[in-house]
């Protein structure tokens, strides 16, 4: 009897090491196939592909911005959103990030308007009144930068900084001179609208 109970213990011990050898991994659909195999299948696509890709082709859908940053450009997730001060409206194009699909999510409700203040002499900084995941990461951020710091302020650079943030676009086509003129750098306060439109 003591043999048959050593027998089902070392089975069982034997078991369990074959199923932690196995690292907890469940076998897809695709497992049992050859990449051969999976590639005969036709891709499935919906209607809305169709229209994304009669404007282009996918390796013109993704690019990078300056800054190696992924930069998407579809509908559902917009390459770019419009900042508004004063009257004035500049283009920021956004990277492809959690925190931009976010942010494009919360404007197709509607514009955010936010008061933005200098802060050391390089940055406006305001309370976006929402919560954006984070992907931070040590950048040095330079004019025109817009980056989200503690998960609900934007920042928008005018002078240089390096810290942890994440980075959500940069407004292009501006000089530096422009750029601080646009945010009224050292001014005080202002307000700033953000919109798809």
């Amino acid at each position: 009897m003591r043999r048959v109970i050593t027998l089902i213990c070392a089975l069982c011990l034997l078991l369990s090491f074959s199923a932690c050898a196995n690292g907890g991994f469940e076998p897809s659909e695709t497992d049992g196939k050859t990449e051969e195999e999976d590639s005969d299948k036709a891709p499935t696509t919906s209607p809305d592909d169709d229209e994304e890709n009669s404007a282009g082709s996918n390796e013109e859908d993704e690019e990078t911005n300056g800054n190696g940053d992924s930069v998407e450009n579809t509908e559902e997730n917009a390459a770019v959103i419009y900042i508004y001060i004063n009257g004035q409206r500049a283009q920021i194009e956004l990277v492809n990030n959690s925190a931009t699909k976010a942010l494009t999510e919360i404007l197709k409700k509607g514009d955010i308007t936010y008061t933005a203040n200098d802060y050391g002499n390089f940055e406006k900084v305001g309370s976006l009144g929402h919560t954006l995941p984070t992907e931070n990461a040590q950048i040095t951020a330079e004019p025109g930068d817009v980056i989200l710091y503690s998960s609900n302020q934007i920042v928008i650079f005018y002078g240089n900084n390096s810290w942890s943030y994440t980075r959500l676009g940069k407004i292009n086509g501006l000089t530096e001179n422009e750029l601080r003129e646009l945010l009224c750098a050292g001014d005080g306060s202002v307000q700033i609208t953000l919109s798809l439109k």
